[in-house]
């Protein structure tokens, strides 16, 4: 009995947190940091005000807490897996597209995480750990494109998961912070085009094939060997 009464009690607690979250994500994102206090928290969440001591010190801290849910969200579009069978492109759209949906969707607390960031190191820490878990993502996919023989890009996969997720991230500012107009279609097509042209990506593999290291480290043998021919050739 006492430890469904527990977990009943963490269920409550872990309820009221997450209440208290959206309502500060939405005081936020209406009133900005600054302007904000813990009794519009409070108030726009319907709870006492001793409640909200319970799960968090500081307006500063829940602040915090909002940052890593948008991280939650923002990872959780960029790893989605696409259903069934494809190409690389398509694969490569989807996982653009659903990032820039859970983008769109917290676009406007984006834009004041990074404010705060200027001036705050503990926000930017924060958020630093976000930018930085979204590109050891995108590096780990580079690499193993590379390593497969189907992406051609040269130098550092770290760099280059810079430049083509900053094009990404920026082309979500453009269109959801800015208010740009785009057309879907040509919106996330030409995103992605730009991503695997950048990255000298094999956008027309199938993507079981893609994933399948033996065949595909097959290909990147014949390639490395072909460069090495070449490089032979003109010495």
């Amino acid at each position: 009995m006492s430890t469904i009464r527990t977990k009943l009690n963490a269920e409550r607690s872990e309820a009221t947190r997450v209440r208290l979250l959206r309502a500060a994500r939405g005081v936020f994102e209406r009133r900005g940091y600054g302007a904000a206090s813990v009794a519009d928290i409070v108030n726009a969440s319907g709870l006492a005000r001793g409640t909200f001591y319970v799960h968090f010190k500081s307006k500063r801290e829940i602040f915090i807490a909002v940052v890593h849910a948008v991280r939650a969200d923002l990872l959780e579009g960029q790893m989605r897996p696409m259903e069934g069978t494809g190409t690389v492109r398509e694969a490569t759209r989807f996982a653009i597209e659903h990032y820039l949906k859970a983008f769109k969707a917290s676009a406007r607390m984006i834009n004041l995480i990074e404010e705060i960031s200027i001036s705050d190191r503990v926000v930017k820490a924060a958020w630093q750990e976000t930018r930085d878990a979204l590109q050891a993502n995108t590096i780990h996919s580079l690499e193993r494109l590379r390593e497969r023989g189907y992406a051609d890009f040269e130098g550092d996969a770290r760099i280059m998961a810079t430049v083509i997720g900053g094009m990404v991230e920026r082309m979500g500012s453009i269109r959801y912070v800015l208010g740009t107009p785009f057309e879907d279609e040509e919106y996330f097509g030409t995103i992605t085009t730009a991503y695997l042209n950048a990255g000298r990506i094999h956008g027309d593999v199938p993507i079981e094939q893609a994933r399948r290291s033996g065949a595909a480290t097959t290909v990147a043998a014949a390639r490395r060997s072909q460069a090495k021919r070449n490089g032979t050739r003109r010495k």
